[in-house]
Order: structure tokens, then sequence, then C-alpha cells
């Protein structure tokens, strides 16, 4: 698990971590990572939104809806 602490934020722990989770992906074969959610509002958060391409789930669905996967306008 990773946790956002303000004052190391310099040391660019989240990119870090997402590198990590690739470099586990490519040993495993895996086709997809996921970095975890993600508020495009948060300007913590922006570090994931630089990873391409990727997807994002529409609103929230329900346990019994399949979800809607959308590209973002700027990855298009």
């Amino acid at each position: 698990a990773c946790y956002y602490d303000p004052d190391l934020r310099a040391r660019g722990l989240g990119v870090y971590s997402a590198l990590r989770h690739f470099d586990l992906a490519r040993e495993r074969d895996a086709r997809h990572v996921y970095l975890g959610y993600w508020v495009e509002e948060n300007a913590s958060m922006q570090y994931k939104a630089r990873y391409r391409p990727h997807t994002l789930i529409e609103g929230r669905p329900e346990d019994h809806e399949a979800p809607i996967w959308r590209v973002p306008e700027r990855d298009t």
C-alpha cells in the first residue's frame, strides 16, 4: 500500500510506485496495471494521468452493473 505524505512530495514516491508497478507487470506478462483511484481535481494525483494509454470508469456502477470505460478527451 502507498500513502501520500506532503512532507515527502519532492521525493516523487508516487512516480516511483507507478514505475515499480510497471516493472512487476512486465515480469509477470500482465497486460494491464492498476495504479489505484485517481481524482482529476486532486493535484497530488496528477502524476497518474501522465501514463498512457489509460481509461476511466464512468460514475460509480453498482455491483450488478457493468462498468462503462472511457478514454479521457486529452488522450484521443
